[in-house]
């Protein structure tokens, strides 16, 4: 019992110095946003809030509703009505009280976000969730400029991937068994001392030469068909890193996380 409780309290001094940091980090980060906010820097302040957002599990929620908040009022503020509603929708969903401050933000940004909170919790009884999702394309198209196939896997689509990944190794098996049969058919017509078979071995060589050239060329077609798809076609967006789910309780709001791996 000694022993577990000394393990703990060494896994715990381990941890603690890297998961405080990075909160205290984070919430510096939307510190410095706001203030840039109110210096009407939006560029600077948008840049350190996506930075949060982008990395939801290493800040309070309540923190991240003010990330999504300052979000959404600059996206109101530049006409993106649309964006604006997705990041006012978030910061509801991760805290039902928060409100844009009147004193900072326009009475009509106000009148908006309060229309959206009637909308999101009318009666403050439903289940509330905050998930981000990934785009999988670009680390998709990473993987398939690896080894095609490997990014159609990794957005869900199997058959395209058994399909593509099987052509590329095919077809790049094919290309190096026929630069073989290449070299053995150049080095008997190079060693030909014979004139009456000097023109045979040259068509053989000649053929296995163009065979072993439209197999690599085929090899070569596949692997960019596979990294164009994998960068070009949707897929399935992912669940990210961390996932919050934020249900109120009679005593209060509830956070679970799930990690996916």
């Amino acid at each position: 019992m000694a022993v577990a409780a000394v393990v703990a309290v060494f896994a715990v001094a381990l941890v603690a110095p890297l998961v405080a940091p990075a909160t205290a980090q984070t919430r510096s980060q939307i510190d410095e946003a706001a203030l840039a906010f109110e210096r009407l820097d939006y560029v600077t302040a948008r840049e350190l809030l996506r930075t949060v957002v982008a990395a939801p599990e290493r800040v309070t929620t309540h923190d991240l509703a003010r990330a999504h908040l300052l979000l959404g009022v600059m996206d109101y503020s530049d006409n993106s009505i649309e964006s604006a509603s997705a990041n006012f929708m978030s910061a509801l969903q991760l805290d039902p009280a928060i409100r844009p401050d009147p004193q900072t933000v326009s009475p009509k940004i106000v009148e908006f976000f309060d229309g959206l909170r009637t909308r999101v919790n009318p009666d403050g009884g439903t289940e509330i969730r905050y998930v981000t999702l990934v785009d999988p394309r670009p680390a998709a198209a990473i993987r398939s400029m690896i080894l095609p196939g490997w990014g159609q896997f990794h957005k869900g689509q199997r058959t395209k991937a058994v399909v593509l990944g099987s052509a590329w190794v095919a077809a790049s098996g094919a290309t190096a068994v026929a630069h073989g049969a290449r070299r053995r058919a150049r080095r008997a017509y190079v060693d030909e001392q014979d004139p009456a078979r000097v023109v045979e071995r040259y068509d053989t060589f000649n053929s296995r030469h163009k065979l072993r050239n439209t197999l690599a060329i085929t090899a070569a077609v596949v692997w960019v068909a596979a990294y164009i798809d994998a960068l070009a076609t949707p897929g399935t967006a992912v669940i990210g890193p961390i996932a919050f789910e934020v249900a109120p309780q009679p005593d209060g709001m509830t956070l679970a996380a799930r990690v996916r791996f």
